[in-house]
């Protein structure tokens, strides 16, 4: 631009330009040792900058040589090709094939006319923009096993969409090198994150990260790498004139990074996150320099505290010990004969692909259950349900001996259910997306040409499906089907009903900030021929919730389920049938944060306890 470099600004120097263009310079703080932010290194500064004596580009490129000796080290990956996120993780990427000698390709295009993603100002914004900005390019994607590589991951919203579009574009294997160390803590020095409730590192291991990624395999660099890398770019001659006064011992670069270690050099106020629950504490030290650091720690909770009834600590697969007989025994629930009623016990089994797991959720069948009962309190309004009428009185009786089944039990009338499964759907999602994608339509409705994934429907679209036993998939049918199989006025009474008490979820749930995107019932007639609610409603289990802030059609969203379980099974190499694969604690944990936070969500601000 025809401007001479002169020298960097000192710590604590302050620079003051006149109206007449004079400058003069003042020290507004003695002594102040240089500390920039090492992130600026990493995201936020041009390749071509040269900051604080140091070369970002070079920099990148020493990145790039640790996170190789990482890969080849510490991994076993069978790689194609390296492709970087562009534009500002391309240095790393290019040393990362480098000494790894595998070749580089760029597979994902940019739209220049797309900015940033992470600093735009909403979820939605940022989802949006992510596939207006990237295009994968299916030559090099199709039938290959690639290691992505970007500079970091922050809220993890991005990298997903970006991983989903490369196995979109045909990768057999999508794998992940990371520039950067997680991204842990909130920090306002150099990257605008006030809070770490969206930071996707933040709580979780680099296993989890990567199943939440829905990755096969992840690597960050280490803090000790990064800092490293930075040392040995510094070069004194790139600062420029040494300030009068100015010593080289304050040239010395200790860098801030507090949104990787969460050391705070300011000691940053303690208040940034009790919004989220979490327990903050301060913990002074000194760091190399000798000066005092604030380190803020955080105890996170699930929400357990919060819930009206208490979780078990153990996972309960089957019930045992009763003294009724066992009539039945689906993916969850386990179905006594009381002689005048059923005792519906909800395990803390959790299936996935149709595939029960080996081990349970400890508390899922109790949340499953607290949530069905007051959807069931709703429902009563619109229709009968299968609750004994003294539901509560009986339940308490039945804890009195058995108090670990209070809360996982329902109680209910002996009826025979039909054999269908009534589903609505307001969105366009799951297997609906897929009808559309391969004929236009939703299954049998027609609807407009163009609709994203996520789209919201023009109206809710009642559409059955077989009731298939454990370990079999549901079917779609058509409504001809349904009716023939159960007759026309069961049939039509229940389209009817099923699309009232999806219309007076979607609206109860709407009032929290949550869109149901669709669910299932079903039902059952008793000796006469009434017709019942039964089983579960409305849970994670049955509907997809997905919080109203984040959504943003174009492809799938954030939900309420057992999203996280999937991700991680489709990281393993399993065949998606019986056995299921063990899952580790932190799948089991994972999973049943999302079943609180859902309760929490949907039912904690307006139901009242059922039994």
């Amino acid at each position: 631009m025809g401007y001479e470099r002169v020298r960097d600004i000192a710590p604590g120097e302050a620079l003051l330009i006149d109206f007449k263009g004079n400058l003069r310079s003042e020290i507004l703080v003695k002594d102040a040792m240089l500390s920039p932010c090492i992130f600026e290194y990493i995201y936020l500064a041009r390749p071509d900058s040269v900051m604080n004596g140091i070369s970002v580009y070079e920099f990148q490129l020493k990145l790039g040589d640790a996170l190789a000796r990482r890969i080849v080290n510490e991994r076993n990956w069978d790689i194609d090709a390296v492709v970087p996120v562009p534009d500002a993780a391309r240095p790393i990427a290019i040393q990362v094939a480098n000494h790894s000698g595998i070749p580089y390709r760029e597979g994902l295009i940019k739209n220049r006319y797309v900015g940033r993603t992470f600093i735009m100002p909403t979820q939605r914004e940022r989802e949006r923009s992510v596939r207006r900005k990237l295009n994968p390019m299916p030559v090099v994607f199709q039938g290959k096993s690639v290691l992505l590589v970007d500079d970091s991951v922050i809220r993890g919203s991005t990298m997903k969409q970006v991983i989903s579009m490369c196995r979109a574009a045909g990768a057999r294997k999508v794998y992940l090198a990371i520039g950067a160390p997680p991204v842990k803590y909130p920090n306002m020095y150099g990257i605008d994150i006030p809070s770490d409730k969206n930071l996707i590192a933040n709580g979780l291991t680099e296993d989890e990260i990567c199943a939440e990624l829905g990755a096969d395999g992840l690597m960050y660099n280490t803090i000790e790498d990064m800092v490293q890398a930075g040392h040995d770019c510094w070069r004194p001659e790139l600062c420029g004139e040494l300030r009068p006064g100015e010593t080289e011992h304050q040239r010395n670069v200790a860098f801030e990074m507090s949104c990787f270690d969460g050391k705070y050099c300011s000691g940053l106020s303690t208040d940034i996150d009790h919004a989220r629950g979490a327990k903050l504490t301060r913990a002074k030290s000194v760091d190399v320099l000798g000066r005092e650091i604030v380190e803020i720690k955080r105890e996170h909770k699930t929400g357990r505290d919060s819930l009206p009834f208490a979780l078990s600590t153990k996972g309960i697969v089957t019930v045992e010990g009763l003294p009724w007989p066992l009539v039945a025994r689906g993916k969850v629930r386990d179905i006594f004969d009381l002689g005048d009623a059923l005792l519906m016990v909800a395990s803390d089994r959790v299936s996935a692909f149709d595939v029960v797991m080996g081990e349970g959720v400890p508390g899922k069948g109790a949340l499953l259950t607290q949530i069905s009962l007051a959807w069931f309190e709703r429902a009563a309004a619109i229709t009968p349900h299968h609750l004994v009428p003294n539901h509560a009185q009986r339940i308490a009786e039945l804890a009195q001996t058995y108090p670990e089944l209070e809360h996982r039990s329902m109680i209910v009338k002996k009826l025979t259910p039909l054999k269908i499964e009534a589903v609505v759907r307001g969105y366009l999602s799951g297997s609906g997306w897929k009808s559309y994608k391969a004929t236009g339509k939703l299954f049998e409705y027609d609807l407009p040409e163009g609709l994203l994934e996520s789209a919201k429907l023009p109206r809710p679209f009642f559409t059955p499906s077989t009731k298939a036993d454990v370990g079999i998939h549901d079917e779609a049918i058509s409504c001809a089907d349904a009716s023939a199989l159960i007759g026309k006025d069961l049939f039509d009474k229940i389209q009817d009903l099923s699309i009232q008490l999806y219309e007076m979820a979607a609206e109860c749930a709407s009032n929290v900030g949550v869109l149901l995107a669709d669910t299932k019932f079903e039902f059952g007639v008793d000796a006469d021929g009434n017709l019942y609610l039964i089983d579960e409603i409305l849970t994670p289990d049955s509907s997809r919730y997905w919080p109203a802030a984040d959504y943003s059609p174009g492809g799938a969203q954030n939900s309420f389920d057992k999203q996280f379980l999937r991700n991680y099974l489709e990281t393993l190499d399993w065949g998606k049938v019986s056995p299921a694969p063990p899952l580790p604690a932190y799948v089991l944990e994972g999973t049943l944060v999302r079943y609180i936070d859902a309760y929490n969500t949907l039912i904690a601000p307006w139901a009242t306890r059922s039994n």
